[in-house]
């Protein structure tokens, strides 16, 4: 069994880091228990009120959130200290990934032999069996219905006069100082982006899904005002709504990549603002 106990980032870089366990588990015919997941437990069917996170998913409901949430805590700790007090004892063994390396696979195929296997650190990843059980993640990953049903209902108001619709993933709140700003790009510049969008689609009626993660200051949005489709929503709904969009652009982030990725959406990174946007270059994510 491998039990992972680290939170790595907010929640698609935990999705991510989740995948590729539960891919490399999968094609092993092993056990996964992910306490460091329970903060996001209840947004997914497969791990919502369950008290222990797990591949396969556990049956087991414990319908109280309050004893659910501190037992989950408690376990999170006691495993932490557990993990770092008593590596290779009694059948144990604790490994981690917090940089990057090109072995990771070997790595930790090569204390399979131990009963537990604590893990941790965001750099973990098994592309060959992330390709090889997608539809696996993906099944695991179904969102609760209501998240569902909200994405829905805005994607069936957009389409009512749209031929097109890219959903547009706008990040500032960490990018602002995440690689020295490189990402942070000013309100003049998505409006710019969003104009060079719609001429993509000569003759089509194009709309653009906004996803932010701060309020959009409408005013200086009004050259392409008609044009965009913003609300204050949750998270988890901004994440599903891209799912569905034909398209999905912007800056390198998890949180679009994951919605390409689930939704099987075509995605066109920005990593230069002045760069043109080509969706020749667009492909979904993980495939």
């Amino acid at each position: 069994m491998l039990i992972v106990t680290i939170r790595s980032g907010q929640l698609c870089n935990r999705l991510f880091q989740f995948a590729h366990f539960i891919a490399f588990c999968k094609h092993r015919n092993l056990r996964i228990v992910n306490l460091a997941f329970a903060d996001y437990a209840e947004l997914f069917t497969s791990t919502d009120e369950r008290l222990l996170i797990s591949f396969p998913s556990s049956g087991y409901r414990l319908r109280n959130k309050f004893i659910r949430t501190n037992l989950q805590r408690a376990f999170r700790i006691l495993g932490f200290l557990f993990s770092h007090l008593m590596p290779r004892f009694l059948g144990i063994a604790s490994i981690d990934f917090n940089e990057e390396i090109t072995n990771a696979v070997e790595r930790l195929e090569s204390v399979l032999g131990y009963r537990l296997v604590f893990v941790d650190g965001w750099y973990f990843r098994d592309p060959d069996d992330f390709k090889r059980y997608t539809d696996d993640i993906r099944n695991y990953f179904i969102p609760k219905e209501i998240f569902m049903c909200r994405a829905k209902e805005i994607h069936s108001q957009i389409r009512q006069d749209s031929d097109v619709v890219i959903g547009l993933h706008i990040r500032r709140k960490d990018y602002k100082n995440w690689e020295d700003g490189r990402y942070y790009f000013e309100d003049v510049v998505y409006v710019r982006i969003i104009q060079e969008l719609i001429t993509q689609f000569p003759g089509k009626n194009v709309k653009i899904l906004v996803a932010s993660d701060e309020p959009l200051k409408l005013e200086n949005y009004a050259p392409v005002r008609s044009k965009i489709v913003w609300d204050r929503r949750e998270s988890m709904v901004d994440l599903i709504a891209l799912a569905q969009c034909d398209y999905i652009v912007g800056p390198p982030s998890t949180f679009s990549a994951w919605a390409s990725f689930y939704g099987k959406v075509p995605m066109f990174i920005i990593r230069d603002p002045q760069q043109p946007i080509d969706f020749k270059k667009a492909s979904t994510f993980g495939s």
